[in-house]
This record gives structure tokens, sequence and C-alpha cells, in this order.
């Protein structure tokens, strides 16, 4: 049996998030009947602090002591998305300039460079290596893709 998050709970999810300037990213219902686990993800445009998370799972908290779905999850975690979790919005990419990424574009190409700049409805990225992409401008070992022709897009984690 799949559980199904309430949409009168979604919609206090996000106002919580609208509430602490924040964006919801993902909000998942694991677990079984008896034992329900919720799961939220945020994110900000300056990034997500211990107060974001600990305010709306505190509120949440509240709400549970009178709404009757609310009060039968077992447990509610709020956390920024994971580093290996893709990014998913426009506003999400210019506090990644500096980093690596990786993108897989609509050909099912995948390029890999630092982001160097987000403008204009594309991103550029500074190349190792020149690599040739469908709908991508290339310019010495710089590469823009619109925002439009990234399916998924990820930051490489680097230990050097």
């Amino acid at each position: 049996m799949k559980l199904s998050l309430p949409d009168h709970i979604y919609d206090q999810i996000q106002e919580l998030c609208r509430q602490n300037e924040v964006h919801l990213l993902e909000a998942v219902l694991r677990g079984s009947p008896q034992k329900m686990l919720l799961e939220i993800f945020i994110d900000s445009e300056t990034g997500i602090r211990h107060s974001h998370c600990k305010n709306i799972g505190k509120s949440l908290n509240d709400i549970s002591e009178t709404d009757e779905f609310l009060a039968k999850v077992t447990q509610i975690e709020v956390s920024s998305p994971g580093a290996d979790q893709p990014l998913q919005f426009e506003w999400q990419y210019p506090k990644h300039i500096g980093r690596t990424l990786e993108c897989t574009l609509k050909d099912k190409t995948k390029i890999q460079g630092k982001l160097i700049s987000t403008d204009n409805g594309s991103i550029t990225l500074s190349l190792k290596s020149e690599k040739k992409a469908k709908e991508a401008e290339l310019s010495a070992n710089e590469i823009s893709i619109p925002f439009t022709n990234i399916v998924t897009a990820k930051v490489v984690i680097s230990f050097s």
C-alpha cells in the first residue's frame, strides 16, 4: 500500500516554507500506516540553516496536536537536499558557481565542467577538454547550455 500525503498537509508544509523563506523541494511519506515517516526537503537561494529545519519541524509537531492525519506520523524529518540530489530549479544554480557539475542533456550527452555563470536562461561551464553537445554553444573551453536542454544536473563532490 503506497502512502500518500493529504493535500491539506502538503499545503501547510508549503505555507511553513513560505513563512521561513525557503522552498519546498519534496515532501515524502514513507513506511507503513502504522509507522509513517514524513521527510521534507527544503532549500533556498542562500542555503539552509539548522534554524529553518528546526522551525518547520516544530511547527509541524505543533500542528500534529490537532490534525488527525499528522498525529499518526511517527517521525518528521526536515533537511536540505543531499549533495547527491540533482538541482531542480534555476534559482539553485548560482550558489554552486565555482563547483563542478555533471549535466545530462536531452540528447543523453553528459557534460562535466566547472560552473562559471548562470544567466539568460542558461548556464556556462568551463570544460577540462572540449566536448561538443547538441543545442550548446562552444567557445574555447567554455560551453553555454540552455536550462531547457538540461535533464539533470548534479554537483560533483570532490575530495581534493
